[in-house]
């Protein structure tokens, strides 16, 4: 029996009787069930959270119980004093002590841990609220409003800041922050020649190349290690030597965190030691003895045993007393931050090391040796469409260039496209009424495309198949400026301001001129459109979306003359939905179509995504998912193939 805690409640690990499934619960001294935290653990098992942070939260919640059980304080009914004196506690009450006669320096809790321990009691509280247990009135003093007046890196405030209005907790401690700390490449190279057993010199390696957590390392199983150029005989299709992990119970209770499967490649310096550790491997462990595991008890405890983490953390204990600094066995740090030179060939760094994707946008990519050499190697659109099938994130879900065949190199210029959209979408979109999971799924939409006749037959450049794109990534521009909001950007002086910001951007970062482009849906489709009349020689293509070309609201001059529209030399592709009741088809769009000279044009008759149909002025989602195309060319690529010479 594994126990978490001694007191009036404690954490108890059980095992299902049928599969060996772990899971966790809170008891108390009787080894009577604590209905309540039972409930929010089952809870965090239906969600797929890890067994492991079960564990964790299964132990906080257990702290929890038994302090209000020694102070008297009902644990549903907690005033916000009780719940204060409780985080005051956790920092000032020693923990137990570790050895069996019970001396020792006293031991303490840090303001971060206890940070940690209130933020799942908060959790188990409003999980007790939302079932009736705890008081509508004890959840919500757990939390304030707050505004933010310093944003967070990475924190998106909203179009116009309504955002920075969140829910703060009330209670916890102003606990310094700690900066990351990584290995750098030659305490990586020490520790590798400290370790004297292939087994720890490939394990060193393992978690320095791939970033994988010890937990998915002590996991892995013999047929997750495809070290060959080719893997189709095993039923793989990645190209490469590389390492799969996979979440699986496991007899040493490794457990990978992510439920989602992934890939990791390797180099070939990795391989030569999974070959050296295997020769040991086959030399010390007996004949009978077999194991599924890559890494197995050799030395001590009962060999063929898959390694705990308790092992893997005493071997990188005795290798930090050689090498004289501290070393874990986490080295995600190192890889995702570029420090290792054993890189992978090409590498997302973020996902390969399990980190939970924090933007939609750019692919980070590195390369073996690009921080060493002049030459950057490139990699195939093949290669990027493997790791997308392998990752179950759609191509045109991370860089528009992905979803382009041909070469992308690093050092290449990057293109430019400056996309306007319109408030109303823009917010209903992060409401959530537009979800990554509609957008995703496959559809059959109704659509009509129609080619306008270019004046001159020399003037129809996607009469034929597009020409390859050249080697380039895409990069999203950002925009240190905007145009003052006062309705619709109808002013005079937004396209200069536009103009400038894309010239700041052009200025700052290598960017390749020719290939500039402009999308963008309802007011925006208005701006896409007129920047191609005020500046015919800046973009290589344009994508208005729902644009507005008519007067807006009816009755007055229209916002882009026909005389303007015939003018437009900018190669143009429109969409929208027949169903559009803010912004007119015919009028508009159709309009704008018939006008300008070789235009592309696509009409769905619904906005239906998923099954589930949305206002028809949001055509704009076809479009962000690529699904626009003539004659088997996609919007995207219809784009990436345009330049302006």
């Amino acid at each position: 029996m594994f126990v978490i805690m001694m007191g009036g409640y404690r954490a108890e690990r059980v095992l299902g009787p049928v599969d060996g499934s772990i899971a966790w619960v809170v008891v108390d001294d009787g080894f009577s069930l604590h209905e309540e935290s039972c409930a929010f653990l089952a809870g965090l098992r239906a969600r797929g959270r890890s067994s492991n942070t079960e564990r964790v939260y299964a132990g906080r919640v257990a702290v929890y119980l038994s302090w209000c059980e020694a102070s008297g304080v009902d644990w549903a009914r907690p005033r916000l004093l009780d719940l204060a004196r409780f985080l005051r506690w956790l920092v000032a009450e020693p923990l137990s002590a570790r050895g069996r006669d019970g001396g020792g320096v006293p031991r303490f809790r840090t303001e971060a841990t206890a940070n940690a321990v209130m933020t799942a009691v908060c959790e188990f509280l409003r999980f007790g609220s939302r079932q009736g247990w705890v008081a509508a009135e004890v959840a919500a003093s757990l939390t304030e409003p707050r505004y933010l007046a310093y944003l967070p890196s990475g924190f998106d405030p909203g179009e116009q800041g309504q955002f920075r209005s969140v829910r703060a907790r009330m209670l916890k401690y102003a606990a310094a922050v700690e900066g990351p700390l990584w290995l750098s490449d030659e305490q990586i190279e020490q520790l590798r020649k400290a370790a004297v057993r292939g087994r720890d010199r490939f394990l060193v390696s393992l978690l320095a190349c791939t970033g994988m957590r010890i937990g998915e390392a002590s996991g892995l199983h013999r047929q997750d290690m495809h070290l060959l150029s080719n893997s189709a005989m095993l039923g793989c299709q990645v190209a490469g030597p590389h390492v799969h992990v996979r979440r699986r119970l496991n007899a040493n209770g490794a457990l990978a965190k992510s439920r989602f499967s992934r890939w990791i490649p390797v180099t070939e310096d990795l391989v030569d030691g999974y070959v050296e550790y295997l020769h040991e491997r086959a030399a010390h462990l007996p004949c009978e003895v077999e194991s599924n595991s890559v890494f197995v008890n050799l030395y001590a405890g009962r060999r063929g045993r898959p390694m705990t983490y308790v092992a893997a953390k005493d071997m990188f204990d005795r290798l930090a007393r050689r090498v004289g600094f501290e070393a874990r066995p986490h080295m995600r740090l190192a890889v995702a931050s570029g420090q290792d030179p054993a890189r992978c060939a090409v590498e997302r760094a973020g996902r390969h090391c399990g980190y939970p994707a924090s933007s939609r946008g750019l692919c980070i990519v590195h390369y073996e040796g690009w921080r060493k050499h002049s030459g950057r190697p490139t990699f195939t659109g093949a290669e990027l469409a493997a790791w997308a099938a392998e990752s179950g994130v759609p191509i045109e879900d991370q860089v528009p260039a992905c979803a382009v065949p041909g070469c992308v190199s690093a050092a290449a210029p990057r293109r430019v496209l400056c996309a306007y959209h319109h408030r109303a979408p823009a917010a209903a979109a992060r409401r959530g009424e537009a979800g990554a999971a509609e957008a995703r799924a496959p559809h059959c939409p109704t659509t009509t495309t129609t080619t306008r006749p270019p004046c001159a037959p020399t003037a129809a450049p996607w009469a034929s198949p597009p020409p390859k794109p050249s080697a380039s990534s895409t990069a999203p521009m950002s925009s240190p400026r905007r145009a003052p909001r006062t309705g619709w950007r109808t002013a005079p002086a937004s396209p200069p301001l536009i103009h400038e910001i894309i010239s700041d951007v052009t200025r700052r970062h290598h960017i390749d001129r020719d290939r500039i482009y402009v999308a963008g849906c309802s007011n925006g489709g208005y701006m896409s459109l007129k920047m191609t009349t005020v500046y015919p020689a800046l973009f290589a293509a344009s994508v208005p979306v729902c644009g507005v070309v008519a007067s807006f609201p009816p009755g007055g001059a229209p916002l882009v003359p026909d005389s303007d529209l015939a003018r437009i030399s900018t190669p143009t592709w429109l969409v929208a939905s027949r169903d559009d009741t803010t912004v007119d088809p015919p009028a508009n769009t159709v309009h704008a179509h018939d006008m300008i000279p070789g235009s592309l044009m696509t009409l769905y008759d619904h906005v239906v995504w998923n099954g589930r149909q949305f206002d028809g002025h949001w055509s704009w989602i076809y479009v962000a998912r690529n699904d626009p195309s003539v004659n088997g060319t996609h919007v995207w690529q219809w784009m990436a193939a345009r330049q302006r010479h």
